[in-house]
């Protein structure tokens, strides 16, 4: 490894931790995001459910009392709603955000991989130029042995 490479190398590691890291956000992000879907269609769920057991109930006869029970839970249920409907799209906007962050990360570490391997392979080449200098030079003094004897 020349002086050169090792900058390179260096960043390269850098950059390979950073993608860890923002894939870890990544993976919390759409941890996150997952279980805020979930709550929303728990809620959703039993929004129906208590209004189909209301929509029974009201066949039934149904006070007054609790009929504003039910106005009453039902817009604090509505409320509840909203508020996570609102939380499912911010973190859907965050997950994307923390992809848009994986992708440079990602285009960043393969730069450097791509940087790293043109650096490699001028090295070989450079290598097999010497080697082959080296061999010309001996095929050439072998050949003016022979004449020579």
């Amino acid at each position: 490894m020349t002086a050169t490479q090792s900058p390179m190398v260096m960043l390269r590691e850098l950059a390979e931790k950073a993608l860890d890291e923002v894939t870890t956000q990544l993976g919390k992000a759409r941890t996150a995001h997952r279980k805020a879907v979930e709550q929303l269609d728990q809620l959703l769920t039993y929004e129906k459910e208590y209004r189909q057991q209301f929509q029974q109930s009201l066949t039934q006869g149904i006070s007054s009392s609790n009929w504003t029970n039910f106005n009453i839970f039902i817009k604090n249920l509505d409320e509840a709603i909203v508020t996570y409907r609102r939380e499912v799209i911010q973190r859907d906007q965050y997950v994307q955000q923390v992809v848009v962050n994986w992708q440079e990360k990602k285009k960043r570490l393969n730069a450097f991989d791509i940087l790293l391997e043109r650096a490699e392979n001028q090295r070989l080449i450079q290598g097999n130029r010497r080697d082959q200098k080296l061999m010309d030079e001996f095929a050439q003094r072998a050949g003016a042995r022979k004449e020579n004897l």
